[in-house]
């Protein structure tokens, strides 16, 4: 692997607004709500003008959910705005005290649950939540995940409690242990899905209710392991079934373990294949690790193999569903709080000039935040344990063009999408407009950053060590929109991305995306290619680093054309309502705001008799993939379709052998500056002009 130019900084939080306030908060039974009550009496004087500032002072604040409304705004060019001191935590979980834990060994003979723990219990404890006053409603059922369930009737939608000790996120008794997958054998029966094999569809999926599930063959070593089981009766499974990017769970339906088949209560999207990953979970038979726990649903009794001896720790279990600031809401402002404990979201903004800041949000099983509207902001925070993403941000208006003007500056994302491995990135951007810049994302399963929509800005950020546990995915990803145009990605270090055995992407233009642009990027151990290009349109790639990757630094195909003309695996672009097409239809594109915008776009063809003029939607034409420099040890620069050869400029990208020299200061320690005299400006004297000839390193990450 060749050296990493940089790694992140701890988290420090900013410094804060000291004063003066116009109301304190203190810990107690409803304080915050009390608060806001308070909040909405002075906002409603008419003479009052001035800005309102409340301090929250340090301490646990429980509670279901705070929801802002128009009522606890700032109006008339005001703000209000909530400080906490160090140590104000919003919990809408339990503490469960560590006493409260005694050996489970004692409930054999008298609980069904304990007479199935391994070794009798030996290592369990166990903890009453009834005693806590709490009730199913408060824990609440299993609920699937994924893409599928919501094909069936008796699909329920909901978040599933987390149990943490000392921040960690517990593990839900499963086979095998964390981390580790089984593999289907062999599939008897797909069952009704929405393409098998891949990408024969079946025309009437989309309206279809209650797919009939399929059947796969087990090993027969976890058949033995599953005939020591009690029942199956409760016992769920999770896995990558077929792809490795559509994850999903469901409780098994039957088994017959004579013939080694399990036949899950919902079907995979895609059905199974051979080799698929996937385990059982909620067995009590296997709460045999440190750290793994099952909940008696029926009786309220909570079972931890604990991860270490529990006196002193810190153990809280969710509890409420809601998101812990509800912001319904404009020109508020929070800062410098700690979020943990709900089965929800962290922070859900639905409204305008927002700000969420010096916040710490761990320990939940949402979204970090999630945030619709315009001018609103996510800056200076700390992201972390969290069950889905990170950051959401949506906004704008796609028909006119408007931008939201959203922004998510400077935080650290990380260990995120614990629950939902899949689509669930540090930062999400939909709509138009919205910024990512100077944050660090890293160590997750899927992408760092997924978007759609037009004219964002990606910038400046540290992304590494994450797509690892993926192949066909990208740690900067996009597809499949023609319209989808005006992206400028630039000035992103990425480093380590994918882990093995899989093989993911640096930055993924999937499936025919078009109009993005990509330059002033350092991109280094990449397992599969740096760029991967779908077959797009009018896309800039110019002007990156990318170092020791694992297969091509550049790899751009033309997927849409092949499938178009012959026969290629995107067949389906044939049909005039493919995705794309409709896409394509629903945006102005010939209309005078689009056509000054994307020029190129509003030129577009949908003449099928005319398959290779330049302007027909599916060729991969205009595009500009030149001045990057790749440093590879078998000298291997990338591969262009020769469709794309044909209609797009896809030279120079001047390549050199790992211990050769470039003209970097000292890429051996990863120090990827160049020196002024860089022999490959010889060859790119027009490299990064816009910033003198050298990638701002000093500038990336956070600041």
């Amino acid at each position: 692997m060749a050296a990493i130019p940089r790694t992140g900084r701890p988290y420090v939080r900013k410094a804060r607004y000291a004063g003066p306030f116009d109301l304190a908060v203190e810990p107690g039974e409803g304080a915050l709500e009390q608060a806001q009550q308070a909040v909405r009496e002075r906002l409603a004087d008419p003479s009052r003008t001035a800005d309102l500032y409340v301090r929250v002072t340090a301490g646990e604040y429980h509670t279901r959910g705070l929801r802002f409304t128009a009522a606890d705004a700032g109006r008339d060019g005001r703000r209000v705005t909530w400080v906490a001191d160090e140590g104000a935590v919003i919990n809408g979980g339990l503490a469960l005290p560590p006493d409260g834990f005694s050996p489970a060994a004692g409930l054999v003979g008298r609980n069904a649950v304990a007479a199935r723990l391994p070794e009798g219990g030996r290592n369990v404890l166990v903890c009453d939540l009834t005693q806590y006053g709490l009730t199913r409603d408060d824990w609440g059922p299993l609920y699937a995940l994924g893409h599928s369930g919501a094909k069936y009737d008796d699909f329920a939608v909901g978040s599933n409690c987390s149990l943490y000790v000392d921040g960690a996120r517990m593990v839900l008794a499963r086979y095998p242990n964390r981390d580790e997958f089984l593999r289907i054998a062999a599939v008897a029966d797909i069952g009704e899905v929405a393409e098998y094999p891949e990408q024969n569809y079946f025309a009437g999926y989309a309206t279809l209710r209650n797919p009939r599930p399929g059947t796969f063959v087990t090993d027969k070593p976890t058949c033995d392991r599953m005939r020591s089981w009690a029942t199956t009766e409760g016992v769920w499974m999770y896995g990558y079934f077929y792809h490795d990017w559509a994850d999903m769970s469901t409780p098994i339906q039957a088994v017959n373990l004579a013939n080694r088949l399990i036949t899950p209560r919902y079907n995979s999207h895609y059905g199974f294949r051979a080799g698929g990953r996937y385990y059982f979970f909620n067995v009590p038979e296997e709460l045999d690790a440190p750290g793994e726990w099952y909940l008696d649903r029926d009786h309220g009794l909570l079972f931890l193999y604990p991860p270490k001896p529990l006196a002193g720790t810190d153990i809280r279990l969710e509890i409420t569903a809601q998101a812990l600031l509800d912001v319904q809401a404009d020109n508020l402002t929070f800062d410098g709080f700690r979020l943990t404990g709900t089965r929800g979201d962290g922070v859900r903004i639905a409204g305008n000039g927002n700000v969420v800041s010096n916040t710490t949000i761990t320990a939940i099983s949402g979204l970090g935040a999630s945030v619709v509207g315009n001018g609103n902001t996510i800056r200076d925070c700390e992201i972390a344990h969290v069950g889905k993403g990170g950051i959401a941000l949506a906004g704008g208006d796609r028909v006119t063009l408007t931008p939201a003007g959203n922004r998510a500056e400077n935080n650290l994302i990380h260990d995120f999408a614990e629950i939902y491995l899949t689509y669930h990135p540090g930062v999400s951007m939909h709509g138009v407009g919205q910024l990512v810049a100077h944050n660090e994302i890293h160590h997750a399963p899927h992408a760092a950053i997924l978007y759609g929509g037009n004219d964002h800005v990606i910038e400046y950020n540290l992304i590494h060590d994450v797509v690892r546990w993926s192949s066909d995915a990208g740690a900067i990803y996009t597809g499949r929109d023609w319209t989808g145009q005006g992206t400028l990605i630039r000035f992103n270090c990425l480093y380590n991305i994918g882990e093995a055995p899989n093989s993911p992407d640096g930055i993924y233009f999937d499936d025919a995306q078009s109009g993005q642009t990509a330059y002033g990027n350092l991109l280094v151990n990449v397992r599969k290619f740096g760029f991967l290009i779908g077959g797009g349109r009018d896309n800039v790639v110019r002007d990156n680093i990318v170092v020791a990757a694992g297969q091509l630094a550049i790899h751009f195909d033309s997927r849409a054309r092949d499938g178009f003309v012959d026969d290629g695996w995107y067949r389906s672009i044939r049909d005039r309502h493919n995705e794309q097409w409709r896409s394509l239809d629903a945006m102005p594109v010939r209309g005078p705001l689009w056509a000054a915008r994307y020029p190129s776009l509003a030129r577009l063809s949908d003449d099928f008799s005319q398959p290779d003029d330049p302007e027909f939607a599916c060729n991969p034409a205009h595009n500009v993939v030149t001045g990057n420099i790749i440093l590879d040890d078998e000298e291997r620069a990338g591969w262009f379709a020769p469709a794309v050869r044909r209609y797009s400029q896809v030279d120079p990208n001047p390549v050199y052998r790992l211990e050769g020299d470039a003209g970097f200061v000292d890429a051996a320690s990863g120090d990827y500056r160049l020196r002024p005299d860089a022999p490959v400006y010889q060859l790119l004297p027009e490299f990064l002009r816009e910033t003198g000839g050298n990638i701002p390193y000093d500038q990336i990450g956070r600041v």
